[in-house]
């Protein structure tokens, strides 16, 4: 067991338990939004930023990815997410200034090999480069009342969150009125 936790703080950049309880699969994700390249992803050939993540603690961990290929997601430390969003206009607008935001505010960040989670009340960006990832972290509160140099690129990611969650909202109040037993209520006059 200790070779486990110990396995976990080196994955995360510290020898300390992460302060979240994190799912196999978020771990798993994580991971390979961390490592993308164009091996894995053709489309993502000749372009010099792969991946933007966006995490902010709270009580949970919730991560906001952007890729190159336009695929954009939210993964959450306690299990689920909203995945492959980017196939809608709005979406892939929003992810793409994400991602034009990061690589103009790279200036600002520092390259890491340690990926840790963010502790409650901070964001973590971590940006995915031809060239190794690159990470920089703030308070949220200075990022939202823009106190700190990157809020424009945390502004940027919300916006992506933000689309996200519409759409997923919308989409699921058409699965609800498309139920079978909505399609029953209707036909028989209820």
């Amino acid at each position: 067991m200790a070779a486990l936790f110990s396995c976990i703080g080196r994955l995360f950049g510290g020898d300390d338990k992460p302060s979240y309880d994190l799912t196999e699969e978020y771990i798993g994700l994580r991971e390979l939004m961390l490592s993308l390249n164009d091996k894995h992803v053709p489309e993502l050939s000749g372009k010099y930023v792969r991946t933007v993540l966006m995490e902010a603690g709270g009580d949970r961990v919730v991560t906001v990815v952007a890729t190159a290929d336009g695929t954009a997601s939210i993964y959450f430390s306690d299990g689920g997410g909203k995945l492959g969003f980017g196939r809608e206009a709005k979406v892939r607008s929003a992810l793409l200034s994400f991602i034009e935001t990061a690589e103009a505010q790279l200036k600002h960040m520092k390259k890491t090999d340690k990926f840790p989670v963010p502790k409650p009340g901070e964001t973590i960006f971590y940006v995915s480069t031809s060239e190794g990832v690159f990470t920089y972290s703030a308070r949220i509160d200075d990022l939202v009342y823009k106190r700190d140099k990157l809020f424009p690129l945390f502004y940027r990611g919300n916006d992506v969150a933000a689309r996200i969650r519409i759409i997923d909202e919308k989409q699921q109040q058409q699965d609800e009125s498309e139920s079978p037993v909505n399609m029953e209520n209707s036909e028989s006059g209820e």
